[in-house]
């Protein structure tokens, strides 16, 4: 008697993330039948402005969702499938959803939704330069990696010229750093 198989699906075996060849296949079988390839062209065709030149939002992929009534995950793992998207696409869009989500669940509490923007503040703490700085005085960088790590700070050598020690012009030699080791 041979055992029958059942299949429950999960975020993982919907994302592609079952190993399992049997699951894979039945989801490759439901994106095929749920989003058939002409059906999936037509829609891009017609609903979505210059696919071919513009990448897809989020958005998009919610019309597609309501279009076919599959999840999220689905038309990613269909579009894919079908070379609409590549892996990086499919992790931006999955990105992008994500981010939706968490801001529409702040502002739900009524939480400040800019929390969950990218900011371009530097918050770099301030023991990073003083050991930045050491490390140049005691000749461990160059003078090229102290003024890359100011540039973070917005800062250059003439604003911290008080606090670092003129190193001679003459290169120190690597034996003398290491303290005249012996064979």
């Amino acid at each position: 008697m041979k055992a029958a198989f059942s299949f429950v699906d999960n975020v993982i075996t919907i994302s592609e993330g079952s190993s399992d060849e049997k699951e894979q296949e039945a989801n490759y079988f439901a994106a095929c039948l749920l989003m058939p390839s002409d059906d999936v062209e037509k829609f891009l065709d017609l609903e979505i402005e210059d696919f071919e030149k513009n990448s897809l939002s989020a958005m998009d992929i919610a019309r597609m969702m309501s279009e076919f009534n599959v999840s999220f995950d689905m038309v990613l793992n269909r579009l894919e499938n079908l070379g609409k998207i590549d892996k990086d696409e499919r992790v931006r869009l999955d990105n992008e959803r994500n981010e939706l989500r968490v801001g529409n669940l702040l502002r739900s509490v009524g939480g400040n939704s800019r929390l969950n923007e990218p900011s371009m503040e530097r918050d770099i703490p301030h023991e990073y330069i003083d050991y930045v700085i050491y490390n140049y005085n005691h000749n461990a960088i160059p003078i090229e990696t102290l003024e890359k790590v100011l540039e973070y700070y917005r800062l250059t050598v003439e604003d911290i010229r008080d606090r670092i020690v003129e190193h001679s012009q003459q290169d120190e030699n690597l034996s003398d750093l290491i303290g005249g080791l012996e064979d």
